[in-house]
């Protein structure tokens, strides 16, 4: 790092904190400033939010240890939750908008009744604001640390306590606010590096032909191209993802991971939004910014590193390693700035959010419920500050970033359908959240510890065990009150095909329900085809990837210009 790089980091960090410092009387006016932004965030600003948010320093590390491990094809690891991603948008976006809540957690109480109800509420905003909210920013912190280490030479515990001081700070003045109004920088930021990386990382082998035939040097011509192909190999000569592996992941696990309804910081920033039209619209932005836009600057970055550092004992350092080996003064800069961004803008999401669920859902719920909004503000701030404290801990705890990310999608195995049918399905009531959310957590832990199982296996087993668990357990137990679940029909307008009594009078809208599967369908093809069509076109079939991109382009303008066509931003797909 030289004085240019230097003074393009601490210009960055200023601007940020210049921003917060501007916003913080606004975001103490109340919670509902604090943590949605008084709701009137526009589609562009909240999509840009969550896409920052996912772009962490710890994601291109991941993608670069899986494409190093497994090839490309190894990325279905999360290019799968792709399916849900436009699920939340395209089905739920406009249900979390209606719904009108302070957090996705007190949809608990507007849907299920009685002491179960309020029990399975704390209980989630305690699991999911301090457990796995923690853990998600600890290896976040590892990952940040790993790449202050290389680039800096720092010790992990300085370099990530260091960071993490400076995003408590600027999240504590100025709450969501300045959490998404930073995120559209550090996303440009963002962007910008991972792009120019992936440039110069290419060039310093010779360019794109280069590349493959230094590929092909190194693991053989079979090796290169498994390693090259976005979907699995039976040639075992070169780094490919198992089949079983890719099946698991593009035909289970992500209907069953939770943000297929769009829950955590997704649906926060869904009831940020200021109508249903801009959380739809700005969700599938973010799905098509984080897998479109995102996905080839890492793998082409990864693909280098394999030939540039081979046989790396941690592959995930291949990535900071790149940017030390390839990059000039400034350019250097601009990367770790880039890095911190990213790093930034999903540290300080996960504190204001998970201290969103700390306070509304079980502080304000059941030990202070009376107080001022002043007194609300004043006790979110101090909580940002213990979570960010726990999160330190346990990252020094970690040790792969991939590693803790299959642990935590087989922990939470099966919560994503049950999450689907509390808005369709009057049967489901708490119990069955309970007893998914015990039993998969149980069995992860048993197959974690006590077999040696692949994850893709381990993740089947939990998935079927949970939801097997879950029904026996929501046919043994009464459903909720018919009045509760009026209440909720009536205020979320789901749609009524699978509701019964609580639906009588209503039209079951085979139509609409349709439309919104055929939604679904079009736009996750077309995003399929923007996503796989730039890789063949960079790696070696051209006409291929260019029709694909072409094809993907022109779907996903027919779907706006033909299911988009009669929305009037209140009565969307689902709407009965």
């Amino acid at each position: 790092m030289h004085v240019i790089d230097w003074t393009i980091l601490a210009s960055y960090l200023l601007l940020s904190l210049g921003v917060s410092f501007l916003l913080r009387k606004r975001a103490s006016l109340s919670p509902q400033h604090y943590f949605l932004s008084g709701r009137s965030l526009p589609w562009w600003i909240l999509g840009t939010s969550m896409a920052a948010t996912t772009f962490a320093a710890d994601t291109p590390l991941a993608v670069t240890g899986l494409t190093l491990t497994h090839g490309v094809s190894g990325n279905w690891l999360w290019w799968s939750a792709m399916f849900a991603g436009v699920t939340s948008a395209v089905l739920f976006a406009p249900l979390w908008r209606r719904a009108k809540l302070l957090t996705d957690i007190e949809l608990i109480e507007l849907r299920y009744s009685g002491k179960e109800a309020s029990i399975l509420r704390g209980f989630l905003a305690l699991y999911h604001g301090l457990l796995l909210n923690c853990m998600t920013m600890g290896w976040v912190l590892l990952a940040m640390g790993k790449i202050l280490k290389v680039l800096l030479g720092w010790e992990p515990l300085f370099s990530m306590s260091l960071s993490l001081s400076f995003v408590i700070l600027y999240t504590l003045l100025s709450g969501l606010w300045g959490v998404v109004m930073t995120d559209l920088f550090q996303f440009a930021m963002a962007m910008i590096g991972s792009y120019f990386l992936a440039w110069a990382s290419v060039q310093s082998v010779g360019g794109l032909g280069g590349l493959l035939e230094k590929l092909k040097l190194n693991f053989g011509p079979q090796g290169a191209e498994a390693m090259l192909s976005p979907f699995p190999t039976a040639n075992a000569l070169g780094p490919s993802l198992p089949w079983a592996a890719f099946f698991t992941y593009v035909l289970i696990m992500w209907w069953n991971k939770l943000e297929i309804e769009g829950g955590g910081y997704l649906s926060q920033r869904m009831l940020a939004a200021k109508s249903e039209k801009d959380a739809y619209r700005g969700t599938l932005w973010f799905v098509f910014a984080n897998y479109v836009l995102r996905t080839w600057p890492w793998i082409l970055t990864a693909l280098v590193a394999a030939v540039t550092f081979p046989g790396l004992e941690d592959p995930e350092m291949a990535y900071p390693k790149m940017m030390t080996e390839v990059l000039p003064a400034g350019m250097l800069g601009l990367l770790v700035t880039a890095m911190v961004a990213a790093f930034m803008s999903t540290i300080d999401t996960h504190l204001n959010w998970g201290t969103s669920y700390l306070i509304h859902d079980v502080y304000a719920r059941f030990l202070r419920p009376r107080e001022s909004p002043t007194h609300y503000v004043l006790a979110a701030k101090v909580t940002e500050l213990i979570l960010g404290v726990t999160a330190l801990l346990l990252a020094l705890q970690m040790e792969s970033i991939a590693g803790v990310w299959q642990f935590l999608f087989a922990m939470t195995a099966g919560l994503g359908t049950v999450r689907v049918l509390r808005w369709i399905w009057w049967r489901v009531n708490a119990y069955t959240e309970m007893g998914t959310m015990a039993s998969s957590f149980v069995i992860a832990i048993v197959l974690e510890t006590q077999t040696k199982l692949a994850f893709d296996t381990r993740f089947l087993i939990t998935c079927s065990l949970s939801l097997l668990i879950a029904l026996i357990i929501t046919f043994l137990t009464p459903p909720t009150s018919l009045q509760r679940q009026k209440e909720f029909f009536e205020k979320v307008k789901p749609p009524a095909l699978f509701w019964g009594k609580v639906a009588e009078g209503k039209s079951v809208a085979f139509q609409e329900l349709f439309q919104g599967i055929g939604s679904w369908c079009v736009v996750t093809t077309s995003f399929l085809l923007c996503l796989l069509g730039p890789g063949y076109l960079l790696l070696g079939r051209p006409l291929l990837g260019f029709w694909m991109s072409i094809a993907g382009i022109i779907l996903f303008g027919l779907f706006l210009k033909i299911w988009q066509k009669g929305m009037d931003g209140k009565r969307l797909h689902l709407i009965n």
